[in-house]
């Protein structure tokens, strides 16, 4: 049993490219994006969607999983679509939170959460641009017949 576990995790990273560490190192951070969300921006104001953390878990999940089949590929697209939806999910239901903060206050940089907020949805974005790159790119090295 151990011995086919091995060898299952011997072949996950046989013949990957750069790229492959790069769509891994962006789903992670793609799921520590979306569990610091779930922290920090759901108890700031109750019209913050559970929706885009549920899209990012489930996209970053995508891609490991994708790629045990060989298919990292179509993980990163799924996991660029789910990233896009939650980041158009996101700025819908948080735009009016700093606006209605804004009237008591006379800094916008006074507003509770403004910088996670903007973060979030920078990091957002940059992951949903990554993962459509890194969708494109190859993920496997060529492996000649005699090798």
């Amino acid at each position: 049993m151990m011995d086919k576990m091995l060898d299952l995790l011997k072949n996950y990273f046989k013949n990957r490219t750069l790229a492959f560490y790069f769509s891994l190192a962006v789903a992670f951070l793609t799921l520590i994006t979306g569990i610091i969300y779930a922290a920090i921006i759901l108890p700031l104001d109750y019209r913050a969607s559970i929706f885009p953390v549920i899209m990012l878990i489930i996209g970053a999940l995508l891609v490991p999983i994708f790629a045990l089949f060989r298919m990292t590929r179509i993980g990163l697209g799924c996991m660029s679509l789910l990233t896009f939806f939650a980041f158009v999910l996101y700025l819908m239901s948080i735009y009016e939170y700093p606006i209605e903060q804004a009237m008591g206050v006379s800094d916008v940089w006074e507003i509770k959460g403004i910088v996670s907020i903007i973060v979030i949805a920078v990091l957002m974005f940059i992951f949903f641009v990554a993962s459509n790159v890194l969708a494109y790119i190859k993920q496997e090295k060529l492996v000649l017949e005699g090798e």
